[in-house]
């Protein structure tokens, strides 16, 4: 699914494609606009994918968006640790922009 503009029900993208597709997924990403991105994949990797995006075009900033590895480091090993901790960093990342939606709502709200 490709997303044009930011949508509020899905403001993250998540890149995990096991080693099969990365590169394509990646450039599918960096096509969308949310609010975040992240990787499922070593820092190698995603170093290696960006250093080929870059020489193909792509725009470096767009790329640096991207977290990688995606989760929060919790020293996550197994694969049911790995996927808590992203949905964890995803629960942060969303909690954040909740709180910055409400002030700006009760900035407009005062007189």
């Amino acid at each position: 699914m490709l997303i044009q503009r930011p949508h509020p029900l899905y403001p993250f993208v998540l890149v995990s494609t096991q080693g099969k597709g990365d590169e394509a997924a990646l450039r599918t990403a960096v096509a969308t606009k949310v609010a975040y991105y992240a990787f499922v994949g070593s820092r190698r990797k995603i170093a290696a994918l960006r250093e080929k995006l870059i020489a193909e075009g792509f725009d470096a900033a767009a790329l640096d968006r991207i977290k990688a590895p995606a989760g929060l480091d919790l020293g996550a090993i197994t694969p049911e640790e790995i996927s808590m901790s992203i949905l964890a960093e995803i629960t942060v990342e969303r909690s954040r922009g909740q709180r910055s939606q409400s002030v700006l709502i009760r900035r407009e709200a005062d007189p």
